[in-house]
């Protein structure tokens, strides 16, 4: 028989929002957290605790007791079955923790919390992720060597007449935080994650350190080196407080090493950024892009034809227009820096043999490729390439028109076949191109 006294444990369970803060007293707690904003939980336990916990700060408080639930799916094993002791493959926090780091497994667990999705929780994320920390680790530490100087007091500097790249991070930075801010309002924390990690890993560390490197490690102390640090130290700064509600431990630690003025003691107590739509700057954005393809496009070709990446080449150029013109030649030093080229204007490429082309933005490009390669062995090489492309494709293709693959595939699989295809369709086209122009 049952005890007619007994409550099931769904009951004290209901009565937390509220008796955790004092009630039944009327208490300062009480007055000032109830009622709450957002309650954060799985979707197992919706009637269970969700429905009971507002039944019962209806009937005891008056009042609901949040006004927004967010439902997270479960964290599952790597193959996706829910972790059980009697199963075996439960995972330990803590061992995981240990292996990959805390700040790792949480960016991880951000970047797939996609609203009511279960997480299958894969080692190889929290890997990549972990190499993440160590980029950040190791910007900082550069920003940190070459920054020592700059006094805590000394304030950023101000948009005034900076260089593309400058204008470009500021406008790249505010974007970021404006879409940020938007994305953790709308709780799509995955997509926020996403956004920080394309914007530490591909804007700041790939493209304005290196962009930057030159003047901020000059040996110079002019104002215009001085300015360049504070601009690093700026961006740096503000996207740690944009990364610590993901990673709070490794950007404490930065964020307190940083040279800047400090009105609070941690960076729990920082504000969070807020952007300023004044900085955003779509030209720069537009010009720097073209500039960033360009130097991409020579490395890929580089990497094509196993040109030596420290020999210096000619790139011949030619632009649409005045526009473009003044674009590349104002950021001669940056291509000449970043992909060893030297910049030549031509009025025509027509009628050019043995050159490598491409297109960016309307700008026609061309690298000589005399003394550099040799023909025959290229485009013997290449021609064998391009028969494998083919061939793989030609297995994608079968793949993708099969009714039976396209029905009982799961969908992330046919999405990753799909895109696989377009790749190398891209890449196919990419190589005959180059043949042409080696014969």
């Amino acid at each position: 028989a049952q005890d007619e006294d007994v409550l099931d444990t769904w009951f004290s369970s209901a009565l937390w929002p509220f008796s955790t803060l004092g009630w039944p007293d009327e208490t300062d707690d009480l007055r000032a957290f109830y009622p709450t904003a957002v309650l954060i939980t799985a979707f197992d336990i919706i009637f269970f605790w969700v429905a009971r916990m507002m039944m019962m700060g209806l009937k005891f408080m008056k009042d609901v007791p949040f006004h927004t639930v967010y439902i997270t799916g479960l964290i599952r094993d790597p193959y996706g079955q829910k972790m059980s002791k009697m199963k075996g493959n439960v995972i330990d926090p803590l061992e995981v923790f240990n292996q990959y780091g805390t700040d790792a497994v949480r960016f991880t667990l951000a970047t797939a919390a996609s609203p009511g999705t279960d997480i299958a929780l894969q080692y190889s994320k929290m890997e990549s992720f972990r190499n993440f920390c160590n980029k950040i680790w190791n910007a900082s530490r550069f920003v940190l060597m070459n920054c020592a100087a700059i006094e805590a007091g000394d304030s950023p500097p101000a948009a005034g007449q900076l260089a593309l790249h400058d204008r470009w991070i500021l406008s790249e930075l505010n974007r970021t935080i404006g879409q940020i801010n938007q994305e953790l309002e709308e709780f799509r924390f995955h997509e926020a994650a996403q956004s920080l990690y394309h914007f530490f890993w591909d804007d700041f560390c790939d493209w304005y350190i290196e962009l930057s490197k030159a003047r901020v490690s000059s040996t110079e102390d002019t104002p215009e080196v001085r300015a360049a640090r504070r601009r690093l130290i700026h961006v740096l700064e503000t996207a740690l407080r944009m990364l610590h509600p993901f990673m709070p431990f490794i950007t404490e630690e930065l964020w307190q090493r940083l040279p800047t003025a400090k009105s609070v003691e941690t960076i729990c107590l920082a504000a969070f950024p807020v952007a300023d739509a004044a900085l955003i700057d779509e030209a720069a954005e537009r010009q720097m892009q073209t500039i960033i393809e360009l130097i991409k496009k020579v490395r890929n070709i580089r990497g094509e034809l196993n040109i030596d990446l420290t020999k210096e080449l000619r790139l011949l150029a030619h632009t649409p227009d005045g526009a473009a013109h003044q674009l590349i030649e104002e950021n001669s030093e940056h291509l000449k820096r970043l992909a060893r080229v030297q910049v030549e204007f031509v009025s025509s490429l027509d009628g050019l043999r043995h050159v490598a082309r491409d297109v960016v933005a309307g700008t026609e490009m061309a690298l000589p490729l005399e003394g550099l390669i040799d023909f025959d062995k290229e485009s013997a090489r290449l021609t064998k390439n391009l028969a494998k492309l083919e061939k793989e494709i030609e297995q994608l293709n079968r793949r993708l028109s099969s009714p039976d693959f396209l029905e009982r595939a799961a969908e992330d699989v046919v999405q990753s076949t799909r895109e696989r295809h377009q790749e190398l369709q891209q890449k196919r086209t990419r190589l005959v191109e180059i043949l042409q122009d080696l014969r």
